[in-house]
């Protein structure tokens, strides 16, 4: 039977208050089937994925089943990470807004002990936690478990994957009595099924049944670029997909700081999330991306793992996750509320192409090839916004200074359009349109290599805080050609290989020779094969010097 209302639940006035508050309007399947036998008691293994509304699944019928006014905790909630706990914590706060002595605490490493046992010596209803720092509670007896009545795994496939699995065993031993266990996760390894037959009660299946493990509100696309070029197309993509939010993956910490510097450079409000950030700096992070005073967040897939972050249109997978399940949850992050989400995907090369083919296999959904716009599209864009912008100011009041200037530019015999010109062009830098073009520029590359290529051997790399980008910025600037003409950028530690068409190799080499790049100088040589530039040191090692043989006075003498 479904469901199509919270009204058909057997809900108090005050939690059907607050769902209607926040905008829930239906029921979604994790919902319809795991809140009445959540409610009546029972034990639940709910399978389903990011953004399908299982915390409100298990957090509505807990709310209503707990005791106000209650000191001792009665429902204990663990999660894989930091973020996630909050997330729970601020959506359990807006459900038990109208009911009366139920509170909230969190517990994550990262934040003060402390404080944390301060705030469970004034009493609590629900604690939700990263299992290490529960365990930590627990052996300091600032944690007690005597009246809990729910316990909740959420996300417990992220648990075990992140070695947490003799913790939560270790934590829902000291769980005695009677109690209610609830596990969700969005798969179920043998692990999983250990734990459920170990320490739940003959536990009613929920599952979301999809016939793809993608969600349809989606649209996903991919584009075959260049490496050297991912940061170009980014932009452009931003271009074609203007949002107040975009959200962009990475598989590595590195590459996460690399992509934010990069974006910073070219003027884009960005901010960066990886896992050895500082909780009070991840907290800073997020608050500036969710205020909008950053509109792009830069994350690995560890640290974005729980975000719940309203109106992120636009999903950007720099790289290819690693684990194909990691793109579920990374395009899980757009496309929520039955709104319409992108999500784009920049592979490059024939061997990503094939792991692009074994990830749509896996997700049972064809991912289309994007189509990046032309060097008209990109100007119409960019138009069109000029256009909303005035379109914008003169729908506000008008501004009499303003008003007497224009006058003050007619009397001195200006036209209109003169005015107009010119203040258009004061206000608006329109770009290279045909520089932003990359299905272009790749047309050209190839025809800017049919004399061959060279290698030139640069002695500046990562460890320089360099990437592909200022390298052929810089070597197209100082030689005066077109970045069509620098091809495959091999960037190592401490070195790095660049690729130049045949007869451009000299003219690069001299003109890059002994100039700087991102501030360092660099020395620029032919490449060969077995030659390689010394390593850089700060602090050179003093020379060893040769041990001479030591005399042997026993020695037999010849």
């Amino acid at each position: 039977m479904e469901i199509n209302t919270f009204n058909e639940f057997n809900l108090s006035l005050e939690l059907l208050r607050a769902i209607e508050e926040m905008g829930y309007v239906s029921p979604t399947k994790i919902q319809q089937d795991a809140i009445p036998v959540i409610l009546e008691g029972h034990d639940v293994l709910g399978k389903s994925h990011t953004g399908t509304g299982k915390t409100a699944a298990y957090g509505l019928p807990m709310i209503e089943r707990l005791v106000p006014n209650y000191k001792m905790p009665q429902a204990l909630i663990l999660c894989p990470t930091r973020e996630l706990v909050l997330q729970v914590t601020e959506e359990l706060r807006k459900f038990s807004k109208y009911k009366e002595g139920i509170k909230c605490v969190p517990i994550f490493g990262g934040q003060s002990i402390d404080h944390q046992i301060q705030l469970l010596k004034k009493g609590c209803s629900i604690v939700i936690g990263t299992p290490g720092r529960i365990l930590d509670h627990l052996r300091r007896k600032t944690l007690k478990l005597k009246a809990i009545d729910i316990v909740v795994l959420d996300e417990a496939d992220e648990m075990l994957n992140m070695g947490f699995k003799e913790d939560i065993e270790s934590i829902l031993s000291q769980v005695n009595g009677e109690h209610q266990t609830l596990l969700f996760s969005a798969t179920m390894p043998q692990e999983i099924l250990d734990i459920t037959k170990n320490f739940q009660k003959d536990p009613i299946h929920v599952e979301v049944q999809q016939k793809q493990k993608t969600i349809n509100t989606v649209k996903q696309f991919y584009f075959d670029v260049h490496k050297a070029k991912k940061i170009d197309v980014i932009q452009l993509l931003m271009k074609m997909y203007p949002s107040p939010l975009t959200m962009i993956f990475c598989n590595t910490k590195r590459t996460v700081d690399e992509v934010s510097d990069q974006l910073i450079a070219c003027g884009i409000r960005a901010v960066s999330l990886h896992g050895d950030m500082k909780q009070s700096v991840r907290t800073k992070v997020l608050e500036q991306f969710k205020s909008q005073n950053a509109n792009v967040l830069i994350a690995s897939d560890v640290a974005a793992r729980g975000l719940d972050i309203d109106h992120v249109d636009v999903v950007i997978n720099y790289d290819l996750p690693i684990e194909q399940e990691f793109y579920i949850h990374r395009i899980g992050r757009t496309g929520r509320n039955g709104k319409e989400g992108i999500a784009c995907t920049l592979i490059s090369g024939s061997k990503e192409k094939l792991q692009l083919q074994r990830l749509c296999k896996y997700i049972r959904h064809n991912i289309e090839k994007g189509e990046l716009p032309t060097a008209d599209d990109v100007k119409e864009l960019y138009l069109d916004q000029i256009y909303q912008q005035i379109l914008t100011t003169l729908a506000q009041k008008e501004d009499e200074t303003m008003m007497e200037l224009m006058f003050a530019l007619r009397s001195k015999g200006l036209t209109d359009n003169q005015i107009i010109y010119a203040l258009l062009t004061q206000q608006h830098q329109l770009p290279n349109y045909q520089d932003l073009t990359l299905e272009e520029s790749e047309v050209i590359r190839k025809k800017a290599f049919k004399n061959g290529t060279e290698k030139i051997h640069l002695s500046i790399g990562r460890k320089d805080g360099v990437a592909p980008n200022h390298i052929v910025a810089a070597l197209a600037e100082e030689a005066m050609i077109s970045s069509s003409y620098i091809g495959k950028i091999e960037l190592q530690k401490f070195e790095t290989v660049v690729e130049v068409a045949k007869e451009y190799a000299d003219k690069v080499m001299t003109s890059i020779d002994g100039k700087t790049i991102n501030g360092v100088f660099v020395e620029a040589k032919p490449y060969y094969s077995r030659q390689n530039f010394p390593k850089k040191s700060k602090i050179e090692p003093p020379k060893k010097k040769k041990a001479l043989p030591l005399k042997n006075k026993h020695a037999r003498k010849r």
